[in-house]
């Protein structure tokens, strides 16, 4: 999964807002969870980069990397708004599978997408865009149905 807008919208996620918290401060705090979590972290403070490591359990045993990159929020309280830009990516490929059954569900990442949104939550952090899909955002399934999509009022 990546907070890039060029990734298709199974492997997108939302980049996460850090704000109020200081830069240096998100840094340090992320990259100190994520070695408690047992990952090899990397940390590039000048970029406000962490390059972490991730070990999987069993059964998969497959090993992933997971990048944040902090923009802005250098002075907290001035009104900055610190985003976190991430990526989290296997390196080997599982595959899909081809369908999605409960509300909510996006096809394929789901540990992925649950390991970013859980280290987010821990943190603090919430998604840039919550605001905006509390208000503007509806949940279709794609799958299994025939049903238009309602127009937007």
């Amino acid at each position: 999964v990546s907070s890039s807008g060029r990734e298709g919208t199974n492997r997108a996620m939302a980049p996460l807002s850090f704000s109020p918290t200081q830069r240096g401060a998100a840094l340090s705090r992320a990259a100190s969870l994520l070695r408690s979590t047992g990952a090899e972290v990397e940390v590039d403070e000048g970029r406000g980069y962490i390059h972490a490591v991730l070990p999987r359990p069993p059964p998969n045993f497959i090993t992933e990397d997971l990048e944040i990159l902090l923009i802005g929020g250098e002075e907290a309280g001035k009104g900055n708004n610190g985003v976190a830009t991430f990526r989290d990516a296997a390196r080997v490929k599982l595959p899909t599978p081809p369908w999605c059954l409960e509300k909510g569900c996006i096809n394929g990442n789901k540990e992925q997408r649950k390991r970013v949104s859980d280290l987010a939550q821990e943190l603090g952090w919430g998604p840039s865009d919550a605001g905006r899909m509390e208000d503007e955002g509806k949940w279709t399934p794609i799958f299994f149905n025939a049903d238009p999509v309602p127009p937007d009022e």
